[in-house]
């Protein structure tokens, strides 16, 4: 700003002296104008002038906004400092060329204080909307930032709770497989280790491929088949280029896998179906068949509240839940 309006300053200050100067006679002609190069010389004295109460300016603003908020709150003082040294610098200069050769200034003596004191005005106007300009997008960036940080710390905790209720679950599994089974509750355990250490590396991060999200949510079925034995069916159809290129909020399909196997009371004459598919290569879209439980259950829809947190961080579209007698199905928007 300082360079743009410097030598805008140095022309547009001499052009009312040039006019002045026309008007009169010729024995009070201001010499600097009385050629071209002089006038040069007046445009880049007045542009250097101007150069030099910006840097004043920017100097005092740095020196009291260094020496705390007390005392930068005190801008008269700046003001006073700053109007001060304009008029010294002023005084000094036309004592400089009025020493290197004199001239009549009857007419515009005081010109230059004048200018001093408008340019400086202007300078100062300048530098405080800058100076707020900036304060305001420090602040609209903070701010940001702290929302973003704030939907992060959000993120993390649905995410972390979803491992307790998954814990819970499969501890209560082996311990049934214990006493019915060993070499099953042996084989569980070493699924569920891996299928532990798989979800800790996935869990650092907040959105997936939905090739990653498809393995974690084979796995957790592998783990419930070991489980149920063959009463849990999965179809998966999904193109590679959706695979390898969509993202999805890590656990996604996982949740529906295991909300599926929580509200349903399948058997060997009706085992529970899973089918993932993709449609209009940009929508997921799980379904189950429905195998109402004797005993109904009051559902706390925590995991479908989860995923619709989880996903509300990502995108406006949210997960859409469609429920027929003998479907339940979930869209999900890939991301």
């Amino acid at each position: 700003m300082a360079l743009i309006t410097s030598p805008l300053i140095g022309l547009f200050a001499l052009v009312p002296m040039v006019l002045i100067s026309e008007v009169l006679p010729h024995d009070q002609h201001l010499a600097i104008f009385d050629n071209i190069p002089h006038l040069l010389l007046g445009i880049g004295l007045v542009t250097g002038i101007v150069l030099t109460l910006w840097g004043m300016n920017i100097f005092l603003l740095c020196q009291f906004n260094r020496m705390g908020q007390r005392i930068s709150q005190k801008t008269w003082l700046r003001y006073i400092l700053s109007y001060m040294l304009a008029f010294i610098l002023i005084a000094s200069m036309m004592s400089i060329i009025e020493n290197l050769r004199p001239y009549n200034y009857s007419i515009s003596r005081y010109q230059p204080f004048f200018g001093s004191f408008v340019n400086n005005t202007f300078i100062l106007i300048l530098i405080n909307l800058i100076v707020t300009q900036n304060e305001r997008a420090q602040l609209k960036l903070e701010k940001a930032q702290l929302e973003i940080s704030h939907l992060l710390m959000q993120h993390e905790q649905l995410k972390q709770q979803i491992h307790p209720h998954f814990l819970f679950n499969a501890l209560s599994t082996l311990q049934i497989l214990m006493r019915k089974d060993v070499r099953r509750a042996y084989k569980y355990a070493g699924q569920l280790a891996t299928y532990l250490r798989s979800s800790l590396t996935l869990s650092r991060q907040d959105v997936i491929s939905v090739a990653e999200d498809l393995a974690f949510m084979e796995r957790y079925i592998q783990l419930q088949q070991i489980r149920f034995a063959d009463l849990i069916h999965y179809d998966i159809q999904m193109p590679e280029h959706l695979m390898a290129q969509g993202k999805l909020p890590v656990f996604s399909l996982q949740t529906l896998a295991e909300n599926a196997i929580k509200h349903n009371a399948f058997s060997a004459n009706t085992p529970l179906q899973l089918e993932i598919r993709s449609e209009q290569n940009q929508k997921i879209v799980v379904s189950n068949n429905r195998c109402p439980k004797l005993r109904i259950e009051e559902s706390t829809r925590i995991g479908l509240k989860n995923l619709r947190d989880r996903f509300r961080h990502f995108t406006k579209e949210l997960p859409q839940v469609e429920e027929s007698t003998s479907t339940f199905t979930v869209t999900l928007k890939v991301l």
